[in-house]
């Protein structure tokens, strides 16, 4: 055995498991514990954040602005893909075994 062992060993030898706890023992743990699960700078950053852009938007202007532009992203981006999804179904009926370089086919 090494010394550390016997250090170890002494030290269980001498522990008394029937020690008294504290009277403020769990509600010290409890506190300890809603600290680290409760509080997230991260989450705190992030819900700030979330109230800070609610509060811009709850002016009629802005929210008609944000809600405008959204609508025309979501239009572009929709016109981009039908127009890719087209080209793709052109090349496929006038070409078959087309396939497509992002696409793998396993047949």
């Amino acid at each position: 055995m090494s010394s550390a062992d016997n250090e170890l060993s002494k030290l269980l030898e001498n522990w008394d498991p029937n020690a008294e706890l504290d009277v403020n023992f769990n509600r010290q743990v409890w506190i300890r514990l809603e600290g680290r699960v409760g509080s997230s700078w991260e989450v705190d950053a992030l819900l700030a954040l979330l109230e800070r852009w609610l509060r811009v938007l709850a002016r009629p202007r802005l929210a008609f602005a944000a809600t405008t532009i959204a609508i025309f992203i979501g239009i572009l981006v929709g016109g981009l893909q039908a127009r890719s999804m087209q080209k793709e179904q052109y090349l496929l009926s006038v070409n078959p075994y087309w396939v497509n370089s992002t696409q793998t086919n396993l047949r």
